[in-house]
C-alpha cells in the first residue's frame, strides 16, 4: 500500500442535545462551530460544513485514513460538551446517540448547502421528520 494509497471518505454526522433541549442559542453557536472545527483540524479530520439549531448540529467532513467512527463522534461530544458547560451553559449534555452518514455519491455542495442554512430548513421541516428522511435514505 504505501505511498500509493489514497483515502478520502466523506461523513455528515447529526447529534441532538440531551432530552433536545434548546440550549444552542444562536449567538453562541458560531463559537461552538469554530471550537470543534479546531477538535478536528487538530485530528486532521477535514471540516467542510458545520451548522445547527437551538437543539441538534450537523457536521460535513472527510478524512483520509481511516478511523473509527464511534471514537470521532466521541472526541468531538466529549471535548464539545465541555466546551459548551465551560462558556455557556451548565446543564448542557449531548444526547448519547448519534446518526452517521457515508456521503458517496451525494452532491458536496448541496449537501454543504444544506447543512449551512439549517435554520431555514428548519422553519419547513422538523427535526423528526428530517431524521426519518435520513435514515430511510
Amino acid at each position: 500500500m504505501g505511498n500509493h494509497t489514497y483515502i478520502r471518505v466523506y461523513h455528515h454526522l447529526v447529534w441532538s442535545t440531551k432530552n433536545r433541549a434548546p440550549l444552542l442559542t444562536a449567538e453562541f453557536r458560531e463559537r461552538l462551530y469554530k471550537y470543534i472545527g479546531g477538535i478536528m483540524s487538530k485530528r486532521d479530520w477535514h471540516l467542510l460544513a458545520i451548522g445547527g439549531v437551538d437543539d441538534h448540529i450537523h457536521i460535513f467532513f472527510y478524512v483520509q485514513k481511516i478511523h473509527d467512527i464511534s471514537e470521532m463522534v466521541r472526541c468531538i461530544k466529549a471535548n464539545s460538551s465541555q466546551f459548551v458547560r465551560y462558556n455557556h451553559s451548565k446543564e448542557f449534555s449531548w444526547q448519547h446517540g448519534y446518526g452517521w452518514f457515508s456521503c458517496t455519491g451525494v452532491s458536496i455542495a448541496g449537501l454543504k448547502h444544506y447543512i449551512l442554512n439549517q435554520e431555514q430548513h428548519h422553519k419547513q421541516e422538523s427535526f423528526e421528520n428530517e431524521m426519518t428522511r435520513l435514515f430511510n435514505g
